[in-house]
């Protein structure tokens, strides 16, 4: 028998086929709601399977946080995330900014430069919303970011912004 614990009323886990599991629900109190919610992660849910975002000056994808999680090793501080990748074609400010449907999604959104998980270094961004310089020719990772445990789904637009060439006053 192998324990699976989770934190935060969450616990994740890859399920074999034809394997029968046994769930525990535990409280501290005499009596407690809960739901039970099965999920396949999403594809773009880890680091090394983040989704392209096509190349261009604007663009907008999307994802959903239901069974996602918070990867070990992953920078941030969000309970559930998802990855994109986007390749600068030109350098210049970019905008990216993330939205939900859902009103109850604490959204996060950081962009980061690097290749490995553990070795990122970037642009923390807010609530939904970061700004950073892009160089030519660099891969940035975006991580999108949620403190709520999701249970149902929860589609979220991420939006790529780059700013038009007579953005600067010197080339109006």
């Amino acid at each position: 028998l192998t324990s699976v614990t989770g934190t935060d009323s969450i616990t994740r886990f890859t399920a074999a086929a034809g394997t029968t599991y046994r769930i525990k629900v535990q409280t501290y109190g005499n009596s407690a709601n809960f739901q039970l919610a099965f999920a396949q992660a999403p594809a773009n849910d880890n680091f090394a399977n983040a989704t392209p975002i096509p190349a261009g000056t604007n663009a907008t994808v999307t994802g959903d946080f239901l069974g996602s999680y918070f990867e070990d090793g992953e920078p941030g501080s969000s309970y559930q995330t998802l990855w994109w990748r986007w390749t600068a074609a030109g350098t210049g400010p970019v905008t990216l900014m993330v939205e939900s449907a859902n009103p109850d999604l604490d959204l996060r959104l950081n962009a980061w430069e690097g290749t490995a998980l553990t070795a990122l270094t970037g642009f923390p961004g807010r609530r939904g919303k970061v700004t950073f310089q892009a160089t030519t020719g660099t891969t940035y990772r975006i991580q999108a970011g949620t403190y709520q445990a999701v249970v149902s789904s929860s589609q979220v637009t991420l939006s790529l912004y780059t700013a038009p060439g007579n953005d600067a006053f010197a080339a109006a």
